[in-house]
């Protein structure tokens, strides 16, 4: 026989095991997210996307009247190790925002578009497997 904690046990009594239910499966998505966010920085062969754009040393004068939200994978990386993220969500906006201002600012046939289209379809496809429960990253 298992024994219950008596903290477990006050939070049975005080109702508070739903809120432990959530909470405990809002962790999961979140570490879902952080190893999915490393398979695709290992995707990134060209590590196009883990780290901000700096546009001035890259010589992109209209980077930042074209992108308004700049987003990377290293500072999703770093919000994401920090606790900054309420939820999963928010995570995965973030991860669509990198690859979608990828693919406004570059046009299509250059390969950093290319990288991004295929990066944020792999995503896609990998976070829907992971909303239905069909596998872990």
């Amino acid at each position: 026989i298992r024994r219950i904690s008596a903290k477990a046990k006050e939070t049975i009594k005080s109702g508070n095991s739903v809120k432990m239910g959530i909470s405990l499966k809002h962790n999961q998505q979140i570490e879902d997210m952080k190893q999915l966010l490393k398979v695709l920085m290992m995707k990134d062969a060209e590590k196009w996307f883990c780290s901000p754009v700096n546009a001035q040393k890259l010589g992109l004068k209209d980077y930042h009247e074209i992108i308004r939200t700049p987003m990377d994978l290293g500072t999703i990386k770093l919000k994401l190790n920090e606790g900054s993220y309420l939820n999963a969500d928010a995570v995965k906006n973030d991860i669509e925002l990198t690859f979608k201002n990828a693919l406004l600012y570059n046009t299509k046939g250059q390969a950093v578009h290319s990288s991004a289209q295929s990066l944020l379809s792999f995503f896609t496809k990998e976070v829907d497997s992971i909303s239905k429960g069909e596998r872990n990253p």
